[in-house]
């Protein structure tokens, strides 16, 4: 599920769909974060890519694509 937050941006999480996680996908891809294919299906894959970008840049791990 995608919900909107502030201004336009979208959290994305596990369930989501959709082009915005087609994006977060490839650019995830782009940066060397995820090594799978772009689905537009937010699942743990992704979850764990998200985790692994937050991690490395001194961000919350939460696995959760959110403005903050």
């Amino acid at each position: 599920k995608s919900s909107p937050n502030t201004g336009s941006f979208l959290t994305l999480q596990v369930d989501s769909k959709g082009g915005d996680v087609e994006k977060l996908q490839q650019r995830l891809k782009d940066l060397g974060y995820y090594y799978e294919s772009v689905n537009n299906y937010y699942d743990y894959c992704v979850s764990d890519a998200v985790s692994t970008y937050q991690s490395a840049a001194g961000l919350k791990t939460t696995g959760i694509a959110d403005p903050t």
